[in-house]
């Protein structure tokens, strides 16, 4: 993978993000810095897909049986849905609003 772009978070952690050089892939990683008294909340560590049609996706999986744990919910720039894979883990599936 490629570094595509690097950039601090509002709460200073470190996060580098990266691209197959075929395109397509990309992937987010998150360095948060060490601190003392510092505990990782659950929800922040999981994997994210983009789904190019979110609201059909969820009905497909649905149909599968994959538990939704958080339905279709629209943002500013697309829409987010969270579902749990079948070990218990959360996977993020995400729309982006053509532009």
């Amino acid at each position: 993978m490629v570094v595509k772009g690097k950039s601090r978070s509002p709460r200073g952690n470190e996060l580098v993000f990266l691209t197959a050089p075929e395109g397509g892939s990309e992937l987010e990683l998150c360095r948060i810095p060490d601190g003392e008294d510092f505990s990782l909340p659950e929800d922040l560590v999981h994997i994210a897909f983009l789904s190019l049609d979110l609201e059909a996706d969820l009905v497909r999986l649905e149909a599968a049986g994959v538990k939704v744990t958080e339905p279709y919910t629209p943002t500013g720039n697309g829409a987010l849905a969270f579902v749990e894979d079948p070990d218990g883990y959360e996977v993020e599936l995400l729309e982006r609003r053509q532009s």
